[in-house]
């Protein structure tokens, strides 16, 4: 990844917290509050024309009105609190890259923070490697930056690719749990830290975003052309090995999709 695909990245973020002031998250709210909008400019013109011909205009379809109004003003001001946070011009930047050579496609996670430009020559500083047994395999171990194993990522659960555990030497580090059929929004359980809220890239929505707290901690996306790369920026204090597990198998599991 160069300077300027980095720089481009940004910029989408911004674009996408600003198009999230207005209210919208994605394409399918945007079309989603137009239908709306529409229904309500045809619901006013009828009671125009009713008005025209009655001089009468019943007050039950204009508290109903009100409500509609009501209720999407609020929800307009629930989608606002998101915004370009004040961390991220000083966050960390890393990015998680599936292997193309082995059949079991490992994931990498560098750190490339103060670097200009990435390549397969000066890929930035490893992290931590998600390495598994074979493709389809349920169980992946975690290695850290010298191949020494901090853990193993298996399902958890009667239910096949709804929730996945990583343990450590016996005890549970995190769940990690589906809770959309479309596996764009996971839920992540730290079992001695913060839970968090993810959505992953899906179509148009091309945007990793992070929560806990209430806030976003995390941002980020899929570098395109590539599905094989997301890049991501995550507030200093943050970035914990196993958040950058937890991302890096998310990944993975949106890469097997």
């Amino acid at each position: 990844m160069s300077r300027r695909e980095s720089q481009l990245l940004r910029t989408r973020i911004r674009i996408r917290s600003a198009w999230e002031l207005l209210g919208f998250r994605s394409v399918s709210d945007l079309l989603g509050s137009l239908r709306l909008l529409s229904l309500m400019v045809a619901f006013f013109v009828f009671l125009l024309g009713f008005t025209v011909v009655s001089e009468k205009v019943p007050w039950i379809p204009w508290i109903a009105v009100s409500l509609v109004v009501a209720v999407e003003v609020r929800n307009l001001r629930r989608r606002r609190g998101s915004c370009v946070p004040a961390w991220l011009e000083d966050a960390r930047w890393y990015y998680t890259e599936i292997g193309g050579e082995e059949s079991a496609d490992p994931v990498s996670v560098f750190d490339a923070t103060g670097r200009d430009e990435i390549s397969s020559e000066s890929p930035g500083t490893l992290c931590l490697r998600l390495e598994p047994r074979h493709l389809a395999s349920p169980r992946v171990r975690v290695l850290d930056a010298d191949g020494r194993e901090q853990g193993i990522i298996r399902r958890a659960g009667l239910v096949p690719g709804a929730r996945y555990a990583m343990h450590r030497n016996g005890e549970l580090v995190w769940m990690l749990s589906v809770r959309s059929i479309l596996r764009r929004h996971h839920a992540l359980e730290l079992a001695h830290g913060d839970s968090w809220t993810f959505d992953t890239p899906f179509f148009w929505w091309q945007n990793l975003t992070g929560a806990a707290r209430g806030a976003p901690r995390l941002l980020g996306g899929l570098v395109v052309p590539t599905m094989r790369v997301w890049a991501m920026w995550i507030e200093p204090g943050w970035d914990t090995f196993d958040l950058l597990a937890a991302v890096a198998f998310m990944h993975r599991q949106y890469w097997h999709w």
